[in-house]
């Protein structure tokens, strides 16, 4: 029983990290650039990409830790943590909540 309890802890602890590398592509932008399917647009500053900011396409975590650390993303709906955004495919918002 402890073993399986240790299997659910690690593959429930995930990472916080934003995923791994991914392609290192540019992002949004004057020319609205897209990232992959299986990718976010990371915005160094937390802007969404406001003032035609461009971001670097990371790969979106597969697994999210549970930690409650509500977060409001660039898509206007709120995350249970920052993790959980950049799964969705969303960065967050430096600046306020959501309304």
């Amino acid at each position: 029983m402890r073993l399986a309890a240790l299997v659910f802890l690690l593959a429930c602890s995930g990472s916080d990290d934003g995923g791994g590398p991914g392609s290192g592509a540019t992002c949004g932008g004057f020319g609205g650039l897209q990232c992959a399917d299986d990718e976010f647009c990371d915005y160094p500053t937390d802007s969404c990409g406001a003032a035609d900011e461009t971001g670097t396409c990371k790969a979106r975590p597969t697994v999210c830790n549970a930690l409650p650390q509500p977060t409001c993303a660039c898509d206007g709906m709120v995350y249970d943590n920052v993790c959980d955004a950049n799964r969705a495919g969303v960065d967050v918002r430096a600046q306020g909540g959501c309304k």
